[in-house]
């Protein structure tokens, strides 16, 4: 029986996945409010973590990273 030893799936640093995106911004939010941070940088992760959720909504997964 042969066997093929095929690479590896390539990582691309340039893309972001949504979904990860999504629940690591998540995972910041409710560290930022439950250790009483500036509102101005709570806002902006909220805002931050809400157009990831709205990507993931409208089934996106892959987005630039830069």
């Amino acid at each position: 029986m042969m066997t093929l030893n095929l690479p590896k799936k390539q990582v691309d640093d340039r893309l972001l996945n949504v979904a990860e995106e999504k629940r690591r911004l998540m995972r910041e939010f409710g560290d930022l409010v439950f250790e009483n941070a500036d509102q101005s940088v709570i806002d902006a992760k909220h805002k931050e973590y809400m157009t990831m959720k709205q990507l993931d909504k409208e089934g996106i997964t892959l987005v630039a990273n830069f």
